[in-house]
């Protein structure tokens, strides 16, 4: 066999070689790219599927429904599924509708469902250090950042000033009564930052506090907020700066008790 006939043999081999290496990372990625679809498809049908289950049902009424509609939940259901269950999260005109549960530190439901099973998107959850009675200043709410948009994945878009204008509150839904919160401040902090602070020596500690989450605010909301209101902070990750983390501020402004209006 002549030099040139083994330099041709080598070189097949190497082109072999290469072929079935790329045939192996593009088959992995479509691996990869399956499964990750397959895990926010399943968390999307998961939270679908509870929500569905967990609405009670009322009896169709002739007249149109009057607008602003709230959410009936089956509370006792709920915490009977899940001791953790502490509330539940609407933001209208967006897919913002979870359970919120709160565990013994941040960690656990981080990939679990609220049946404590594996669920790649996790459970909307409260800050282990929080008062699971929302009595704090400062209650944090964390949800991953989903890709699909899912969970806490629409976030982000309040950077965007008119989607800023276009959604001016959320829902907390606990003991049969609706928690309106007025969202006043939205920025991208560092994960370490004092905006998760919870524990204040002090009014001037806690009126400290108040003012740089109006700072840092990308825009200006008008609103009011003292050292005796309640604060809820949702905290998302920001794509590609894992020590950052986009917030959201909104304070408690109306109590809906859904028991007087079924019966007004």
């Amino acid at each position: 066999m002549t030099q040139k006939e083994k330099k041709k043999i080598r070189e097949k081999i190497i082109l072999v070689i290469l072929l079935a290496i790329f045939v192996g990372i593009a088959g992995f990625s479509a691996y990869q790219i399956i499964n990750i679809t397959n895990n926010y498809r399943e968390g999307r049908l998961a939270y679908e599927s509870l929500l569905e289950e967990m609405t009670i049902k009322t009896e169709e009424k002739e007249e149109v429904a009057v607008e602003p509609y709230y959410l009936q939940l089956n509370y006792e259901a709920l915490n009977n599924r899940n001791s953790d269950f502490i509330g539940w999260i609407r933001m209208r005109d967006t897919v913002i509708n979870y359970p919120i549960v709160q565990a013994r530190d941040n960690d656990f439901y981080l990939h679990r469902s609220i049946d404590k099973g594996y669920l790649y998107s996790g459970t909307i959850f409260m800050d282990f250090r929080n008062s699971g009675d929302w009595s704090d200043l400062n209650s944090i709410i964390y949800g991953h950042r989903m890709n699909d948009g899912s969970m806490f994945g629409t976030l982000p878009k309040f950077a965007n000033k008119a989607y800023w204008d276009e959604h001016r509150s959320f829902e907390i839904y606990r003991d049969n009564k609706v928690y309106i919160y007025s969202i006043y401040s939205f920025y991208k902090t560092k994960a370490s930052g004092d905006t998760y602070q919870i524990y204040f020596n002090g009014d001037k500690a806690k009126s400290d506090w108040i003012s740089a989450t109006f700072n840092n605010s990308m825009y200006s909301s008008g609103q009011y907020v003292g050292i005796n209101d309640h604060v809820i902070t949702l905290s998302t990750c920001v794509r590609n700066e894992d020590d950052n983390r986009w917030v959201l501020h909104a304070v408690l402004t109306n109590v809906i008790d859904l028991a007087q209006e079924s019966n007004s």
